[in-house]
């Protein structure tokens, strides 16, 4: 596997309040993504934030979705308050500088298969 993320590189981009706990979302370089931004969100329920220690949750979303996808259709962030669990919401397909063909503007994410079967290991530590 490539190099963890260093927690240098962590950025919390925004930070709103609801059903009394709080929704984060962060920035990173991500070294397994060739140095790319990948973007991820937290949501920490009341007894998070109470200092308590709760279970996660990760939400793996499908391709070419984002944190957005399920954090403004789920509705789970009521039911993760009510039972103190930390819900984590990935963005699974990270976006792309440059994608290399003709389908650069349109397929800007890695949800979008390239021509070239070896893309992947150039591109991304992914075996």
């Amino acid at each position: 596997m490539g190099n963890p993320m260093n927690p240098a590189d962590l950025t919390q981009k925004s930070s709103t309040k609801c059903f009394g706990g709080e929704y984060r979302e962060y920035t990173h370089s991500s070294p397994a993504l060739g140095g790319l931004t990948a973007k991820f969100a937290v949501y920490f329920p009341p007894q998070a934030l109470a200092g308590k220690q709760c279970p996660v949750v990760i939400h793996l979303s499908g391709l070419t979705c984002t944190t957005d996808n399920f954090a403004q259709k789920g509705g789970a962030f009521s039911h993760c308050a009510n039972l103190g669990l930390i819900l984590v919401l990935t963005d699974t397909s990270p976006r792309r500088k440059d994608h290399g063909n003709e389908l650069a503007p349109i397929a800007a994410s890695d949800g979008m298969y390239g021509e070239d079967d070896n893309y992947w290991s150039k591109q991304r530590d992914i075996q």
